[in-house]
């Protein structure tokens, strides 16, 4: 069985975490490997058996998607590509991007992801490369067994409970990260995966979806996440002699935001 992985690099620190202006996290330089991707490609590799390929593709800056796809080699998979994209909003929209990879290529039975990344938790890659490639859609998906040549049982844990089933593919399967302990690189194939050849694909269109569904995506995206952020009060310099007075004003001011 052939699944296509597509993973993740995270920004982390490992020194005295510090925050930017904005309160977020300003990273040294370290990479990791998205925690849940990893459970991804152990899936795949179960899986895979004795004939099948697990392939992996990451998408985003050079180096932090090299560093992620070595790091997923070295866990047990057979090749790795990069994906480059010069779209407009392409980060946005990056399920539609990793679709538009996924055409190229053809021999895959599964694409699998990870439900979220840890990063940036909204959960919507998978489905919209499912979206895109007009493909069932399972979502956190906690156990994965193969019953027939094209058909695997499913365990879904939600909140509100268990879903068992059985599904055909080719689908989108994002695991859940209690699917499965990943293994651990050996030393060995450490060294074999920075010493493999990292393949690039490239989309420069989108053609999946209509450019008027494409804007609206990235649109709705953009504005949604605007609306999480408060909005921004022109600031108030206020000079006062007497210490007290001015005390109190400062007071005032934060009872009337309901800090207080």
């Amino acid at each position: 069985m052939n699944s296509l992985v597509f993973i993740k690099g995270i920004l982390g620190t490992d020194t005295q975490p510090a925050l930017d202006d904005y309160g977020q996290l300003i990273p040294n330089g370290v990479i990791f490997l998205n925690p849940v991707d990893k459970r991804a490609i152990e899936a795949a590799l179960q899986l895979a058996g004795e004939n099948g390929t697990v392939t992996i593709a990451s998408y985003g800056k050079a180096d932090v998607a090299e560093a992620a796809l070595r790091s997923g080699l070295a866990i047990g998979a057979q090749q790795a590509f990069r994906i480059e994209s010069e779209i407009k909003n392409a980060t946005i929209g990056t399920g539609i991007i990793l679709a538009e990879a996924a055409k190229q290529f053809e021999d895959y039975d599964i694409i699998f992801t990870g439900t979220e990344a840890i990063d940036d938790a909204q959960g919507t890659t998978g489905s919209l490369i499912a979206g895109a490639l007009d493909l069932p859609y399972y979502d956190n998906v906690d156990q994965l067994t193969k019953v027939g040549e094209s058909q695997l049982a499913y365990q879904i844990k939600w909140e509100q409970g268990i879903i068992n089933g059985q599904l055909d593919l080719p689908a989108v399967i994002s695991v859940d990260s209690t699917i499965n302990k990943p293994r651990l690189p050996s030393f060995k194939t450490k060294i074999a995966a920075k010493r493999a050849q990292i393949s690039v694909t490239k989309v420069e269109k989108v053609t999946l979806i209509t450019d008027n569904d494409w804007k609206k995506l990235v649109t709705t995206v953009k504005d949604q996440c605007m609306a999480l952020l408060p909005e921004r009060q022109p600031a108030k310099i206020v000079q006062f002699d007497d210490k007290q007075a001015c005390v109190q004003m400062i007071l005032a001011a934060i009872h009337q935001q309901g800090v207080l």
